[in-house]
């Protein structure tokens, strides 16, 4: 929301892009270690399912946001973006309110939650504050290991909560089989991302 420049908003860019690099894979990652090959689409569809109904809800929330433009001292966008007490000149000005915790806050408190709730894997099904919620008695994570060895020998013990090392990510990245992959994906999303965000301002 402090964003002045191109420049400044090129470089956020950037960083956000890093940062949500491993969301999907991650994700997808994290549900092949909990479920069988069956079990396994239903998840990933209903993942998408979620992810896409989110991006549905949130032009809508940021309609009426916008509307909150030159309010307080502050345009629509910065209303959009704002996540938390800002500091400086705009600390006196600004009083958070409902739509702020929509956008910002809420993705926020959810991050702090899925520490509490998201167990490591069915091998350590603790979550990773380790005095989480969810609870796994030792019979739970035998049967877990155990159905999905039978479903599949590769996730033996040990596969889920293994150590990826940078040697492993570096072979997997450079291998030259997968770029024609991330080359159509570059292409794809770099298209298609920006015409279905910024479709509203283009028609005006």
């Amino acid at each position: 929301m402090f964003i002045k420049d191109r420049t400044g908003f090129l470089i956020s860019r950037l960083v956000l892009g890093f940062c949500e690099s491993g969301y999907i894979p991650g994700a997808i990652y994290t549900l092949s270690t909990w479920y069988t090959k069956h079990e396994l689409a239903r998840r990933v569809a209903i993942f998408f399912f979620g992810m896409f109904s989110g991006n549905t809800i949130s032009p809508l929330l940021a309609t009426g946001i916008l509307k909150l433009d030159n309010v307080r001292g502050l345009r629509g966008w910065q209303w959009l973006f704002l996540s938390m007490s800002p500091s400086g000149r705009h600390r006196r000005h600004v009083a958070l309110t409902f739509p702020v915790l929509v956008e910002g806050l809420f993705t926020i408190f959810v991050s702090f939650i899925i520490l509490f709730f998201l167990p490591t894997s069915p091998e350590k099904p603790k979550p990773l504050l380790r005095a989480g919620i969810v609870k796994f008695t030792e019979s739970d994570t035998r049967i877990l290991q155990a159905r999905l060895e039978n479903d599949d020998q590769g996730k033996k013990p040990g596969a889920q909560g293994m150590h990826i090392s940078l040697e492993v990510v570096w072979k997997t990245v450079s291998h030259y089989q997968r770029w024609p992959h991330f080359i159509s994906t570059f292409a794809a999303f770099s298209t298609w991302s920006p015409l279905t965000t910024y479709t509203p301002s283009i028609m005006m």
